[in-house]
């Protein structure tokens, strides 16, 4: 996906995947919908999130992204002569922006589902494989690697975020204070998170 990216002469995408889309503007939507506690939180966690993203975000790689790749994103089918094809869907979240987001998004998935910073039994086997597929189609420079989990956490502020600016369509229900505390946790967990890597 990443290569065909490369190649990408289409329309201009909605969005870039930089530190406004990914982590400014999702702690505007949380600061509009939390108390003043919590918004000390929001504003602590985002403080040391952005500072870390500043440090790196200039070595990392950029293209095209999916923006949202996570394992419900994608589908391998038969080809006509009996190999496996990729392919993912679900491209509203895409644009130009740090390729190890898109790694990042699928070790989030692991992460968000155990509530740790260990992708859990279930899916231990699955993360090395991915990143051994993904490297034999395209290095991942070491600086790239190495902020797949400062990604994550990242990612996970997104995600939060959209949670908040849908409110009016949802309701509060969805995004209690005890919700947005209890992600605010999980992304305090996995502060200084070092993706495995493949064996």
């Amino acid at each position: 996906m990443h290569f065909a990216g490369d190649g990408y002469d289409g329309p201009a995408s909605r969005y870039r995947l930089d530190a406004a889309h990914l982590l400014e503007n999702p702690l505007v939507q949380i600061l509009a919908v939390v108390d003043e506690p919590l918004a000390a939180e929001a504003r602590e966690v985002g403080a040391m999130l952005r500072a870390r993203l500043a440090d790196c975000a200039g070595d990392l790689s950029a293209g095209h992204c999916h923006g949202d790749n996570h394992g419900g994103n994608t589908l391998i089918s038969d080809s006509p002569d009996g190999g496996a094809v990729v392919g993912w869907f679900d491209f509203d979240d895409g644009g130009p922006g740090f390729l190890a987001y898109d790694l990042a998004t699928f070790l989030w998935t692991f992460l968000t589902f155990s509530r740790s910073a260990d992708v859990g039994d279930v899916s231990r086997p699955l993360w090395p494989a991915f990143i051994a597929g993904y490297r034999e189609a395209r290095p991942i420079p070491d600086q790239d690697f190495a902020a797949i989990g400062l990604l994550v956490s990242i990612r996970h502020i997104n995600f939060m975020g959209q949670y908040a600016s849908r409110i009016p369509q949802w309701g509060a229900g969805f995004v209690s204070g005890d919700w947005i505390r209890g992600e605010f946790d999980l992304v305090r967990k996995w502060d200084g998170l070092v993706a495995p890597e493949a064996a």
